[in-house]
């Protein structure tokens, strides 16, 4: 049975056990041991680079030390737009996966706007 989750809505939301399991289907066994964030960009949408540390599985799976979150990590973007600030994040997601390495983000090979999931 697939677990479900949801996605962070606040920056301290993006925690080890939340991105271990977020990054599971892509990297079977990982386990994330340490976020730190580096930067902040804040915005409509926010930008957030952070560096993790991962087990054995993560590194041979070629999870990256950096990755970077982008989403509603903002009180009024999710007041101003409610529900909709999620389409613009799929459309995005989608437009990276069209992309090939490295700059297709790991959330584009999860396939939010398709998996339920991701609510």
């Amino acid at each position: 049975m697939t677990q479900a989750m949801k996605l962070p809505l606040t920056i301290e939301d993006i925690t080890p056990e939340w991105l271990t399991l977020a990054l599971t289907p892509c990297a079977p066994g990982i386990e994330v041991r340490k976020v730190a964030v580096v930067k902040v960009r804040n915005g409509f949408t926010t930008v957030v680079r952070a560096k993790i540390d991962v087990n054995e599985a993560g590194k041979a799976a070629g999870i990256p030390e950096q990755l970077i979150f982008k989403g509603g990590f903002e009180f009024f973007t999710r007041d101003f737009t409610g529900e909709y600030a999620i389409h613009p994040m799929r459309m995005e997601a989608a437009g990276w996966a069209s992309r090939t390495p490295p700059f297709r983000p790991l959330t584009a090979s999860m396939k939010p706007a398709r998996d339920r999931r991701w609510t």
